[in-house]
């Protein structure tokens, strides 16, 4: 890698054409006064001993060492530095609901696809946090690990329904233990858990989940997707749309 660490320097390089133009002048100026000093051929004579290759070399080392004097104020700099950067920003892992009972089109379009809206949003909104998804319904997984690559994450939501979980129900408990345990090299400080969910726990063990989750110093925070009323589900394919 080269950089210069002086950037403004180069400006002196702006020295080296001038110089040339004042080594020019003086070169006409002194053979206008010496035409001005005699005959021709006497001077001529006089200066035969002149080495004019001579004066133009020195003239162009001149020019040489001032652009090279400018470089070198310039502070040229080569190699590479590892340098280590503490980072400023938090790791969020969002777990997201996607049991059957997200298809409910209480919600435009779905309960579901509001969800992964309104996730994208978050994730378009992060500046130097890390973001990572697990996906749960009766069990959880993690379906992105953290990363601050904004564009992946948002690749993995857009991916997520209920045909990636093959056991149907809401298991909070797992999805709060799952997303503990994906931020275990988080530093205490920086640790994020974000439930999206549309119904209530059904396995139990939620109580020692929040537990351990504060034992570990994670901050959970829940969103609630759906109505208070509730509509019938649609039916669903294996694909996890509606059918016709």
């Amino acid at each position: 890698m080269f950089r210069f660490g002086l950037v403004p320097a180069l400006w002196a390089l702006a020295l080296v054409p001038l110089t040339g133009l004042l080594y020019w002048y003086a070169g006409r100026r002194g053979r206008a006064l010496l035409d001005r000093f005699g005959e021709h051929e006497l001077v001529r004579r006089l200066r035969a001993s002149v080495n004019v290759t001579a004066l133009r070399w020195k003239g162009a080392l001149v020019l040489m060492a001032l652009a090279l004097l400018a470089v070198a104020l310039a502070r040229p700099q080569f190699g590479t530095r590892v340098e280590t950067i503490r980072r400023q920003g938090q790791d969020v892992m969002v777990a997201l609901d996607v049991s059957r009972s997200m298809h409910a089109e209480d919600v435009v379009p779905n309960r579901l696809e509001r969800a992964k809206i309104e996730v994208g949003r978050i994730i378009q909104r992060l500046e130097g946090d890390r973001i990572g998804l697990v996906a749960f319904a009766g069990d959880a997984f993690v379906q992105s690990p953290l990363t601050a690559d904004y564009g992946a994450a948002m690749m993995f939501l857009s991916a997520m329904d209920p045909d990636l979980v093959s056991v149907q129900g809401t298991d909070l408990a797992r999805a709060i233990a799952v997303s503990v345990e994906a931020l275990d090299e988080t530093p205490p400080e920086n640790r994020i858990v974000v439930i999206v969910t549309d119904g209530e726990d059904h396995e139990g063990g939620l109580a020692e989940a929040i537990v351990g989750a504060t034992e570990a110093e994670v901050t959970i925070h829940t969103v609630g997707v759906g109505s208070a009323e509730g509509v019938p589900l649609p039916d669903v394919e294996g694909s996890g749309t509606p059918s016709a």
